[in-house]
């Protein structure tokens, strides 16, 4: 289940974060709304750029478990962490 499948705001979107596992971080976005795929690539890139994690994947928008909310999620190792 992606975390981004909770309650998701009529306007605007969601942002949820967590750490998986093995110390790799993600960054879902969840709207009910279409969602910009440009954008997120710089939305994803930014964060990317601020924290010094290296994003995984290329940037797709999928639909939600109920096909109610667009969804991205973004999976980001952290190199300082796995290079200890």
């Amino acid at each position: 289940m992606l975390l981004g499948e909770e309650e998701v705001p009529e306007k605007g979107f969601k942002i949820t974060t967590w750490v998986g596992e093995r110390g790799q971080h993600y960054v879902e976005v969840a709207s009910k709304n279409p969602l910009n795929k440009e954008e997120l690539r710089k939305f994803y890139s930014a964060i990317s750029d601020l924290t010094g994690w290296k994003d995984t994947r290329e940037v797709m928008v999928g639909i939600g478990k109920w096909g109610l909310e667009n969804h991205s999620t973004m999976r980001y190792d952290d190199y300082a962490e796995t290079e200890r």
